[in-house]
């Protein structure tokens, strides 16, 4: 028969029964886990006894970072290139003791001959020597501060782009170093013109361009033998060769394809005198 009111539920409608308002005295339900690894779960995920406390602390940390984030900014400012006048990608440490970001600082050595006298561009004393050392530790530091939001603005937004299109460059100089190793006319052409203008973070390097740019021409490459040309004519990381050069091109006809006939004639001239 029926069971009367009171009567022991069987386990399936225990399962069954969800308790409602009226049965946790007007609080609103709180959602079943139905298990200890549910429940475990919901801890590991991020669930609190006391939500309260936990906001509490995180709202005092962030009071004392905003405390000291104005401190930190000033402290940041020490890492700007007093040449660039932004945060270096690619800092170094001078020998006055200045940060500087490598290309900038480089390019200041460079415009000085050997036998000047070279000043600190901050300091204007004499640099006891030209070296240049990396500053890994200001550079992690730098990253840390903008990507974590505490330098921000137009610095940081210049940093950012600055060191995205850095990114970029690696990724093409890999992939063409790839490529030329593997024996891609194209890329070994393209990596002499990199060693040539100092693109996508390469130094300036006329030695290695020549190598290059004499492997494409080896392998039969129309624009890497015009290179090559250029540099035995006017001794670019080789020994100036003019009727070499001049030889060279000419008796490539496939140079008619991207040189006029005006200057071909000109360079058959040239050849022949050169050759005697």
């Amino acid at each position: 028969g029926d069971k009367e009111d009171g009567a022991p539920k069987s386990s399936a409608a225990r399962k069954r029964a969800q308790p409602t308002a009226s049965t946790t005295g007007g609080k609103a339900p709180r959602k079943k886990l139905a298990t200890t690894a549910d429940r475990k779960a919901a801890l590991t995920a991020g669930g609190v006894r006391n939500p309260h406390r936990f906001d509490a602390e995180a709202v005092e940390k962030a009071n004392k970072f905003n405390k000291a984030k104005p401190s930190i900014c000033k402290a940041a400012e020490e890492l700007v290139c007093p040449i660039l006048q932004g945060l270096p990608i690619d800092p170094v440490m001078a020998a006055d003791g200045q940060i500087y970001e490598r290309e900038e600082i480089a390019k200041y050595l460079d415009g000085k001959e050997d036998d000047d006298e070279v000043l600190s561009p901050v300091t204007k004393q004499p640099f006891e020597s030209r070296a240049l050392y990396p500053a890994v530790h200001v550079r992690n530091t730098i990253e840390h501060l903008v990507e974590s939001g505490i330098i921000e603005g137009e610095l940081a937004n210049t940093w950012k782009e600055r060191m995205a299109k850095k990114r970029r460059s690696e990724k093409v100089l890999k992939k063409t170093k790839k490529d030329a190793e593997n024996g891609d006319t194209t890329a070994m052409y393209e990596l002499g013109f990199m060693y040539e203008y100092g693109e996508d973070g390469l130094k300036v390097d006329d030695e290695e361009a020549y190598k290059w740019y004499k492997m494409a021409a080896d392998a039969g490459d129309v624009v890497g033998t015009a290179a090559l040309g250029e540099c035995l004519l006017n001794g670019w990381g080789v020994k100036k060769n003019l009727s070499e050069g001049l030889i060279m091109l000419y008796q490539r006809q496939k140079m008619a394809l991207i040189m006029p006939a005006s200057f071909l004639a000109k360079l058959t001239s040239m050849a022949a005198v050169a050759s005697k």
